[in-house]
């Protein structure tokens, strides 16, 4: 039970706070917030790999949570800025498949590390990564590009009351609930209940990750040709 709270802060931080940061976004410009957001996941990382005790790692897991909140809402906001709208499922696609590619190395990797060198390992190997993305994101994305947008843009509550906006959102946290609930529970039963080491288990958590990579690009090929309805109603009828 305790040490669900290493998994459950991070989750926590992140549905806290990935509305304002998206709207942090918007007020100070994205490539800003971004760079910030990556700063602070970077030194949360090292936080938990320096973790004295249980305690301090689930601070530190909430702290991570609050800087992947900007890598969650903002590429999104980037993306639109800098991609031609006629190719914007295209790059909405490569987004869906880099993320599902993270989402499948994350428990690979990470459960080989594990198994050769223990757990701080993992998020040792987390702040070098930041370092790297932080100094390829400042050298990388455009500060043109980096402008405030309208202060009367409406708070994302008020969105709520459009149909158009709700009945997709409802839909994403009915998946989100279902995919969360199998990264948190699965690891425990795959390692004791079947009795699977970190690395088979953590190969076993990626193949669903693996999947989604390899549609990404695809569905977004077919989204710019068939529009987005007809492309989720696909989608909806295989799952």
């Amino acid at each position: 039970a305790q040490v669900q709270w290493v998994m459950l802060a991070y989750l926590l931080a992140v549905t806290l706070a990935i509305v304002l940061a998206g709207r942090m976004g918007d007020l100070h410009g994205h490539r800003r917030m971004l760079a910030a957001g990556i700063a602070l996941f970077t030194l949360a990382s090292a936080a938990a790999a320096l973790a004295p005790g249980l305690g301090w790692l689930i601070a530190a897991r909430a702290a991570q949570g609050l800087g992947a909140a900007t890598l969650m809402a903002l590429p999104l906001s980037l993306a639109k800025d800098l991609v031609a709208k006629e190719r914007m499922g295209a790059a909405m696609g490569l987004l869906g498949t880099m993320s599902a590619i993270g989402t499948a190395l994350g428990p690979s990797v990470g459960g080989l590390l594990i198994g050769a060198m223990g757990w701080r390992s993992a998020f040792a190997l987390l702040t070098v990564l930041g370092a790297g993305l932080l100094m390829l994101a400042l050298k990388a994305l455009p500060a043109a590009k980096d402008r405030a947008r309208a202060t009367r843009a409406p708070l994302a509550l008020g969105l709520l009351h459009d149909r158009a906006v709700a009945t997709p959102l409802a839909m994403n946290l009915l998946v989100g609930a279902v995919m969360m609930s199998t990264l948190v529970v699965g690891p425990f039963f795959l390692a004791f209940g079947l009795g699977l080491s970190e690395a088979h288990t953590g190969l076993v958590m990626a193949t669903g990750p693996v999947a989604a990579a390899l549609s990404g690009l695809p569905a977004g090929r077919i989204t710019d040709r068939f529009g987005a309805q007809a492309s989720l109603r696909a989608g909806l009828a295989l799952e």
